[in-house]
Order: C-alpha cells, then sequence, then structure tokens
C-alpha cells in the first residue's frame, strides 16, 4: 500500500483538515464495492461491532447509520450526504457521536473518492474537515486521524483481496452478520 498524507491545514473557518492518499493492491471495484455500502462497515472491519441504517434506505443520500465499535463506549451516528456508484465518491458528516474522544468529534464532513490505478491498483483519497478538537493539539489530531484512516484502508485492501468474488448486496445492507443484528433508535 502507497502512502502520501495530504496536506493538513487549518481554513479561515477555523476547521481543521486533512487526509490521506493511498493506493491499494486491489482492484477498485473490489474495494469500491465493499467500502461504498454505507451500511455495511462491520461485514469487513473488525473494530466495527455494529453498523445498521437507522433512517433512510441505505446507500441514498439522507441516509443515517449507527455503528458502535468494540472499544467501550465508542459509537456515532453518520449521514450520508453523496454516494456515486459510477465515480466511486461518498461523503459523510458525523451527528451526533462518542468518536474517541471525551466530548466526541464536531463538525466531521469526510469523503473518500476511488479511482482506478494502473495495474489493478485502487487510488484512494480520504480527506476530512472537523471543528477543532478540545482535548488535542492539531498535530496529535492529524497523527490520529491519520492512523485512523491507514488502519481502515489496510483492513479493506485484505477484504478485498479476501472477498474473490465479493458481489454487492441487492438491497443496501438489510443483511447482517449475526454481529450486526441491533436497530439502534436514535435519541429525540
Amino acid at each position: 500500500m502507497g502512502l502520501e498524507v495530504k496536506s493538513v491545514t487549518e481554513t479561515e473557518d477555523c476547521l481543521w483538515s486533512g487526509g490521506v492518499h493511498v493506493t491499494l493492491d486491489c482492484p477498485v471495484e473490489q474495494a469500491w464495492g465493499i467500502f461504498g455500502d454505507f451500511g455495511g462497515l462491520c461485514k469487513w472491519n473488525p473494530s466495527v461491532a455494529v453498523c445498521d441504517i437507522v433512517e433512510g434506505k441505505g446507500n441514498e443520500p439522507r441516509s443515517v447509520r449507527y455503528c458502535s465499535g468494540t472499544l467501550a463506549d465508542s459509537w456515532v451516528y453518520e449521514r450520508l450526504l453523496e454516494r456515486d456508484e459510477n465515480k466511486y465518491f461518498l461523503k459523510y458528516q458525523m451527528e451526533e457521536n462518542r468518536f474517541r474522544f471525551p466530548d466526541g468529534i464536531q463538525g466531521y464532513v469526510s469523503q473518500a473518492q476511488f479511482h482506478d490505478g494502473e495495474d489493478g491498483k485502487t487510488v484512494v483519497d480520504w480527506t476530512y474537515t472537523v471543528q477543532p478538537v478540545a482535548t488535542q493539539t492539531y498535530e496529535q489530531f492529524t497523527n490520529f486521524m491519520t492512523g485512523f484512516y491507514l488502519y481502515n484502508l489496510n483492513i479493506l485492501q485484505s477484504a478485498a483481496n479476501t472477498a474473490v468474488g465479493y458481489s454487492k448486496p441487492q438491497e443496501p445492507s438489510q443483511n447482517h452478520s449475526p454481529i450486526c443484528t441491533t436497530k439502534v433508535a436514535r435519541s429525540a
């Protein structure tokens, strides 16, 4: 897996931004077929214990997924903002969350763009903007997110390479593995 860390900046709106530019050693159709299933994180990522669509229709914009991790008290609601199957593009935002930090993360918007690379490889640009996190310095948060993205992309590469014959679900994220069966209602 090749890696180029995107330059990280503080925007005029006092948002932090960053991301990674990575080449995965797997075909784009395999990688996108897995990553692009908005409600399917727990199908391929062992650090996600539950991933369920709780609003909307799965891969359609405005849908909301609830995910909880294997770490205690780690959960998030994420809203799909844009998804383009033909362009291998996905954009989402975190809403309510307790993601890794005591007060969660505020104002997080992420997008992932997959490209067909040379020799059957996949090029991924995965970027974010976020409000500054009170318990982190700019550099600490950047290092955390870079590691988080790389960890997930390594798992994705492995899943894509072991999923010979992986087929996209006919209906978005309705057939979960046994660990992914719990529906969680959002608080009012």
